[in-house]
């Protein structure tokens, strides 16, 4: 099983046409359920019970936000949700990442960089962690209120889209589904994406990661600088997506061949998970230092 400890700039890692993105998920149904059934087996007995009985529901909840982005009458939710689901590196030239959407939106028009283009998933990551943070402080405060357990639980099922969506690679590059190289004008290995989507739902389960050799990211107390860390490590796996493109298997076939292939599919399960239960817990944790206003009281 794939080992091994990387230190980052503020966490702790186990591994380390724009209109066309819009449409494109970050694994399938399946392989986001999968990576929340090993999240919160891994923290099974570090959070509360309640929150590892509900597995079931935050799974749900975690294939929720590629439902958002399928048509509807109003396409408001598909345009602003799109974004939220990708961060394209080599569109982003700052050291560091702005503390806030709002400044990274000042950055975009100040860069003149398209929004779209750019994608804003670390915000998606940070804020529906503090959602998280938050919902985990009212249960400290209300721990029967089943309507709070049932809040964390969605905000938690939301979270985890993203974080599966930040450990895969085409998530965090241009090249998010096809390369055009240097002197050349066609598109190579254009389909790619929809066929590592598939990758996760095809590892058996005798070739998942097992629990106990699992790792949890460790985050300090700012958030952004371990979620940059961690996307420009998921891009500089794009390479290695592409050597392998070839080899990848069609969408029709259920099983991985090719041993090469799913070494990576289980490094990229790994990452999943380790952001994942890492954000989870650091929601968790970081709840016992919120106080709540002295207004805030809940009738239901």
């Amino acid at each position: 099983m794939l080992k091994g400890v990387y230190r980052y700039d503020g966490f702790i890692s186990g591994f380390v046409c724009i209109l066309s993105v819009f449409f494109l998920a970050g694994w399938h149904n399946a392989g986001h359920e999968l990576i929340v059934e090993l999240s919160m087996k891994k923290l099974s007995g570090q959070m509360p019970e309640f929150f590892i009985e509900g597995i079931g529901q935050v799974a749900h909840c975690a294939v929720d936000p590629d439902v958002f982005k399928e048509k509807i009458p109003d396409v408001a939710l598909v345009r602003s949700e799109s974004p939220e689901h990708y961060f394209d590196l080599e569109y982003y030239t700052g050291e560091e990442l702005p503390e806030d959407r709002y400044a990274f939106y000042r950055w975009c028009y100040e860069h003149e960089r398209e929004l779209e283009k750019v994608g804003t998933l670390p915000w998606s990551l940070t804020e529906y962690t503090g959602k998280l943070t938050l919902a985990f402080a009212e249960y400290r405060k209300w721990p029967e209120n089943r309507h709070i357990q049932a809040k964390c639980l969605v905000y938690a099922g939301l979270l985890a889209h993203y974080t599966g969506d930040a450990a895969m690679p085409l998530h965090a590059t241009m090249h998010f589904d096809g390369m055009i190289k240097a002197g050349s004008e066609q598109k190579e290995h254009k389909g790619i994406h929809r066929k590592l989507d598939a990758l996760l739902e095809k590892i058996p389960r005798d070739k998942q990661p097992v629990i106990e050799e699992l790792s949890i990211i460790a985050f300090g107390p700012k958030l952004l600088p371990g979620v940059y860390a961690f996307l420009r490590e998921s891009n500089s796996l794009v390479a290695d997506c592409y050597e392998l493109a070839e080899r990848l298997p069609d969408l029709p076939q259920k099983d991985i061949v090719d041993d090469q292939v799913m070494l990576m599919a289980q490094k990229h399960l790994c990452r999943a998970v380790s952001l994942t239960s890492g954000l989870y817990l650091y929601a968790w944790q970081a709840s016992t230092e919120v106080q709540l206003p002295d207004w805030h009281v809940r009738k239901y």
